[in-house]
């Protein structure tokens, strides 16, 4: 199999919800396993924890397999990191499919986007955290570019209503 990252959003009415807030990179054998039962992951493999974006009620984590061309120094750079892309959703219910190209871009950009945001010389697992209307703060970002997602202004709702909407397959 080549080298692939997994996209998983847990729901905070998951039973998962708890272990990807305390847990986070356990639930990559919890998102393996619902691959193998969709037959979209032909044998295991450790994935290699990558992210962990938390919004209030909805976490993001990606994870990669069979990736030994990673490079954190470039992970920034465009064009780096074009994987395919798994879609792993766990809510009250769960399932598996491969992600549609725009879930796959988003991933694959907002990869990009955190290895700029964190600095040279990071590497991974990030993690990212808006949740409570936090907004998160990048000190040494290895471009000058500004973050994305920016808070919005006062009056406009809380930082929530930024969350990238992800649509679960089937719905």
């Amino acid at each position: 199999m080549a080298a692939t990252r997994i996209f998983v959003t847990v729901s905070s009415r998951s039973q998962y919800w708890i272990q990807a807030s305390h847990a986070a990179e356990t639930i990559g054998d919890v998102a393996l396993d619902i691959l193998k039962k969709n037959g979209l992951l032909p044998h295991s493999t450790a994935p290699k924890f990558i992210a962990e974006e938390r919004f209030t009620t909805r976490t993001h984590l990606i994870f990669e397999i069979f990736y030994d061309d990673y490079q954190p120094e470039n992970g920034h750079l465009p064009g780096q990191g074009e994987l395919p892309v798994l879609h792993v959703w766990l809510s009250k219910g769960q399932g598996a499919d491969t992600a549609s190209d725009q879930i796959r871009r988003m991933v694959n950009k907002r990869v990009r986007e955190i290895h700029d945001l964190t600095g040279t010389g990071s590497v991974p697992p990030f993690f990212i955290d808006h949740s409570n209307g936090q907004t998160p703060t990048f000190w040494h970002p290895r471009t000058m570019r500004r973050a994305p997602n920016p808070p919005p202004p006062s009056g406009e709702g809380p930082v929530e209503d930024n969350v990238p909407e992800v649509p679960e397959p089937g719905r």
